[in-house]
């Protein structure tokens, strides 16, 4: 029997030498170096020169702009200036950003350089500026921090000049006044005097400043994200879900009317948003967008007439002070997903868990079923209910969700359609 195994064995890599994807060539090319381009070795070369040990890049973790090298034009004069990250493994632990210049000959020169905040880099970003120089953003990280430190910079006659620093757990880049000019805020992590603040900043002329700040709730524990979004009434705005002893709530901020500062979202009628918004501390149940219009999942029942109110997560947006339902959702921490209903069968419907992958709705007036979704891992037997009318709806890398609907088709459209599966 052994000899039979070492028949086979023999077998099979004597075809796999002969085969084009020979194992030599397979490691070969898993051992070679990347090789910089010509651009990065003349970059590199001028470095190399302000610092002659060894320089190593340092790349950007997220956004847009994530090589170590960038092109830009920071001093509005035209021309592209280039910006290198890096660290020079003999001068301490924090990364440096340098701008250099192109020299007639074709080669580069270095003309201003910053020590960083950090060793690492999580974002950049680049503000256009309409009436003055740009602004370079970066955020820096650091394993010793908990928080990242952010720096924005102007580049001033051949200077790379720091108009601030500030730590920050989160920060939002976008142009929140359609100026054709990008704005930023952040999260300032919290005080012994305030808790944690929010900050919104703009640029004008030649000075970066921040133009308006508030405190979040004092019930404030934790930032779960900071997001942007749009009112019911088609206005930009600021989401903050947060943590609290309570569980998660929501503050949403939008732009004052003449769009000089930002402004808490208040409701009118003598609700209270952070209460309307409470809902179990499941850091998946934040703000989302639904048919371009951005809302907050609440615990809170919008009558008295629903069935089983505690059963439901109920999403609601904002329009200027007024509070709007748009959509009504079964959540299962089990099973990892947000199964949307219509908001009609609220005050006919309840929930049967009949395990903790298979759920179902039921219509208590006549004890029928509506619905039936089941989650499936890869292994299982789909035909069972396929045969039975089931189809899927969504997968994960090792789940498939599997639905059943006895309803309208517009309603069995707006099911199918809104099903979320969480990551």
């Amino acid at each position: 029997m052994k000899t039979k195994y070492l028949f086979i064995s023999f077998i099979i890599l004597i075809s796999l030498l002969f085969t084009s994807c020979s194992f030599g060539a397979s490691v070969e090319e898993l051992l070679v170096a990347p090789s910089l381009s010509d651009n990065q070795k003349a970059v590199l070369s001028a470095l190399e020169k302000e610092h002659p040990n060894r320089i190593t890049f340092v790349y950007p973790l997220s956004g847009s702009n994530r090589s170590a090298i960038q092109k830009y034009d920071l001093d509005s004069d035209g021309l592209d200036e280039i910006i290198a990250f890096y660290k020079d493994n003999s001068e301490g632990l924090n990364a440096y950003i340098s701008i250099l210049e192109k020299e007639d000959d074709m080669s580069y020169s270095v003309v201003s350089t910053m020590e960083g905040f950090g060793d690492g880099i999580n974002s950049v970003f680049y503000l256009d500026s309409l009436v003055a120089e740009n602004a370079l953003l970066v955020e820096w990280k650091s394993p010793s921090k908990s928080s990242n430190t952010i720096s924005a910079y102007t580049y001033i006659d051949n200077n790379l000049e720091i108009g601030f620093e500030e730590n920050s757990l989160d920060m939002l880049v976008m142009d929140f006044d359609d100026d054709a000019t990008a704005e930023f805020c952040y999260i300032v992590p919290a005080s012994l005097e305030t808790g944690f603040s929010l900050k919104y900043v703009q640029s004008t002329d030649t000075t970066i400043f921040s133009r308006s700040q508030f405190n979040l709730s004092n019930d404030t524990l934790e930032i779960i994200s900071l997001s942007s979004g749009m009112l019911a009434n088609n206005r930009k705005a600021i989401f903050i879900d947060e943590s609290t002893k309570e569980g998660l709530q929501t503050e949403i901020f939008r732009l004052s009317e003449d769009n000089s500062r930002l402004q808490r979202v208040e409701i009118d009628g003598g609700l209270d948003l952070l209460k309307l918004s409470l809902r179990p501390d499941d850091s998946r149940l934040k703000s989302r967008d639904f048919e371009g219009v951005t809302c907050f999942p609440s615990s809170v029942s919008p009558n008295k007439d629903v069935l089983f109110p505690d059963m439901w997560i109920y999403w609601y947006s904002m329009d200027e002070t007024a509070v709007v339902l748009e959509r009504v959702s079964y959540f299962s921490e089990d099973m990892g997903c947000l199964l949307s209903l219509p908001v009609s069968w609220l005050t006919e419907c309840s929930v049967n868990e009949i395990s903790d992958n298979e759920v179902e709705i039921i219509n208590n007036v006549n004890n029928t079923r509506l619905l039936s979704l089941v989650m499936l891992s890869v292994d299982d037997d789909v035909m069972s209910y396929v045969t039975n009318g089931y189809y899927l709806i969504g997968t994960t890398g090792t789940f498939r969700y599997y639905i059943s609907v006895a309803a309208e088709p517009e309603e069995e459209n707006m099911i199918r359609e809104s099903f979320v599966v969480f990551d």
